[in-house]
């Protein structure tokens, strides 16, 4: 991947990008970036690449990221490491459809509601909000509907009907 990075960097003439091989952001020193973003991977991956590193703690420096699976442990990890969620972006591409998370270090811990995990900052104003809402609604229906016949997992069906309820609130504009 370094390589090829590099042949497109000389393909499109571009010379003022450093090209480095690590483990996520492992290669990166406090001060040489002010915008991080990581993108197409799962919501845990990315939380733990942040997790491992400790400069990103600084209000200085934005977050763009773009979770293709698990957003809402993505989501999770932001609000109880004390960054801010500043805005979500639904985009829908080839009939998938994801979110582009903006997020900045604040220092305070955010409580949320239990839905507000899988839903973020998207709101049904936008065409791709609403395929967005839609889409986690329809996920958590497929776990209640997976669960409910399991006498002991009743009261993981009960927070999950109260996640697609939040869901469903936010659809009705």
């Amino acid at each position: 991947p370094l390589l090829k990075a590099r042949a497109n960097i000389k393909k499109f003439g571009i010379s003022d990008i450093d090209t480095r091989l690590g483990n996520g952001l492992m290669e990166i020193n406090f001060g040489e970036a002010d915008t991080i973003v990581i993108a197409g991977m799962g919501g845990d991956v990315i939380s733990a690449i942040l997790g491992d590193c400790d400069w990103i703690k600084n209000n200085k420096i934005t977050l763009l990221l773009q979770p293709m699976t698990s957003a809402q442990v993505l989501r999770k990890y932001l609000l109880n490491e004390g960054f801010e969620i500043l805005s979500e972006v639904p985009l829908s591409e080839q009939s998938k459809v994801y979110s582009v998370i903006k997020a900045r270090f604040c220092g305070k811990i955010t409580k949320y509601e239990e839905g507000f995990l899988y839903t973020g900052k998207v709101t049904a104003e936008t065409p791709d909000g609403r395929l967005y809402l839609k889409k986690q609604a329809s996920r958590i229906e497929a776990v209640i509907k997976d669960l409910s016949s399991l006498k002991e997992k009743q009261t993981e069906v009960l927070k999950y009907i109260k996640i697609r309820d939040y869901i469903d609130s936010l659809l009705e504009i």
